[in-house]
């Protein structure tokens, strides 16, 4: 099993884009709530707030180091279309600098964060983990495009710093930015452990088709219980 040190960065909780315009029901203000639009009976990603609530308390406790990545984006975004998105590559507007849609949601807020900020270079990187591992912060990673390694190239030196023997991923959406942080963290060579109860899509992908390609390349699917129990595995390197 993997044990978590106090303020250590063996294990990383990384939370994708809990935000307020994508958790939040568009009748509440959500700008891009996550859920299927195809299917009627989608409740969408509200119903998984209690599940991030117990994890952030977990990682709270414990003493887990969270890093967090958000969009923080402008209209001259390449992901931003207020005309015409399609809702694959383009998108409206939603989680903008500085707006309430652009917060993180109260389940999930983070312990006196320090902040990677868009243009970031990698020594601000190293200096913002070093400070996060000794101070038993939270980090925040804010980023311009689906992907956080794309959308904020420092990340690659954040991860560097922080060399953990395994990251737990949940968040929104499965199919968008969960995938893509999930097949980078994979590419790299990253212990990947999946809480499949703690994520929502959009319905632009199969769920399970998802699931089971990352597990052939060698992420685990767990539960939120797993983790509240403090059963993670050990598993072996994952297949590039």
């Amino acid at each position: 099993m993997i044990n978590p040190r106090q303020h250590s960065s063996d294990l990383v909780f990384w939370d994708v884009d809990t935000q307020f315009d994508f958790m939040t029901p568009p009748e509440q203000g959500g700008r891009l709530y996550v859920r299927d639009p195809q299917d009627d009976t989608d409740e969408g990603a509200i119903q998984i707030a209690p599940v991030l609530e117990r994890l952030s308390e977990y990682a709270r406790t414990h003493d887990v180091l969270r890093v967090a990545t958000g969009d923080w984006h402008v209209l001259e975004h390449r992901e931003i279309d207020p005309e015409d998105p399609d809702f694959r590559t383009t998108y409206p507007p939603h989680c903008m600098a500085g707006e309430v849609g652009a917060t993180k949601i109260p389940e999930t807020a983070l312990r006196d964060p320090l902040l990677l900020p868009l243009g970031a270079d990698p020594g601000m990187a190293w200096d913002i983990t070093r400070r996060a591992v000794r101070e038993g912060r939270d980090i925040f990673v804010q980023k311009e495009e689906f992907s956080c390694f794309v959308g904020n190239p420092a990340t690659d030196a954040l991860l560097q710093a922080l060399a953990p023997q395994a990251i737990v991923v949940y968040g929104v959406a499965l199919d968008v930015c969960v995938k893509y942080a999930v097949e980078g963290f994979l590419d790299r060579g990253l212990t990947v452990l999946i809480v499949k109860d703690a994520t929502w899509g959009l319905g632009l992908e199969d769920r399970e088709t998802l699931l089971a390609e990352w597990e052939r390349r060698g992420a685990v699917r767990i539960t939120s219980e797993q983790v509240l129990n403090g059963e993670l595995p050990i598993v072996p390197p994952p297949i590039h």
